[in-house]
């Protein structure tokens, strides 16, 4: 009931039910007014009594009728939303649209940039090999010049050996020759200073009347004399 009379007050309904208080037996609303009375209860009343009789399409009707402004607002809100959807889907389908081709252009651009970073990685791989390679014929080469000139040397080396070998071995041959000339001659000179003295011996002694005595003198001049010449010699002839 409250319900009902607020409803009242707050719309049109009051307007419309002074119109339609004729149809339940309220026929002077105005008498009313002069009087304190709350015309919105008696609004309410007859409304809800309406309501319960069989009259409620008619009233309901005539409401409806009445408030086209409503309506038209429900209309207007609804057309809004679907407009309001249609825009949502519309940009949403947009949004859809362009992040899928920003996705391909992103991908397609990865795409580029691996493809082109491969083959900047596959250049740069092969220069270092190229690289490498040259550097390990160098390497190669410089490693045959030295091992050859090792060689060189070492042949050089092994002839300047076998040379001073025989030149050792000829100034060692030389030198035996000397020694052996030098040996030849020390004894020849003493076999000759032996044979000198022997002879100036014997002619003393024969002009020495005791024979005994004179083969002593001549013994022990032998024995200083054979002292002299291993003294001269080194014991390697006597």
């Amino acid at each position: 009931m409250n319900f009902l009379r607020v409803l009242i007050k707050s719309s049109n309904l009051k307007r419309i039910m002074q119109q339609s208080c004729n149809l339940s037996g309220v026929r002077n609303i105005k008498k009313h007014k002069k009087r304190d009375v709350d015309v919105s209860h008696i609004l309410a009343k007859e409304l809800e009594h309406i309501l319960n009789v069989s009259r409620m399409r008619r009233v309901t009707s005539v409401v409806t009728y009445q408030t086209p402004k409503i309506v038209e607002s429900k209309k207007e809100h609804s057309h809004l939303r679907r407009r309001l959807d249609k825009y949502e889907d519309s940009f949403n389908s947009s949004l859809v649209k362009e992040l899928d081709r920003f996705e391909k252009r992103l991908n397609k651009r990865i795409d580029d940039m691996e493809s082109r970073l491969i083959k900047k990685l596959d250049g740069f791989e092969i220069g270092i090999t190229k690289k490498l390679d040259s550097l390990e014929t160098k390497f190669d080469n410089l490693e045959s010049g030295i091992t050859k000139k090792l060689d060189s040397l070492e042949t050089k080396f092994d002839n300047l050996e076998s040379g001073i070998t025989k030149k050792l071995d000829s100034l060692e041959t030389k030198l035996d020759k000397y020694f052996k000339r030098l040996k030849y001659e020390s004894y020849f000179q003493s076999t000759l200073l032996l044979l000198i003295t022997v002879m100036i011996l014997m002619i003393d002694s024969q002009n020495k009347s005791n024979r005994a005595a004179s083969e002593k003198e001549i013994n022990e001049t032998l024995e200083r004399i054979l002292d002299r010449l291993k003294s001269l010699n080194g014991n390697n002839f006597f």
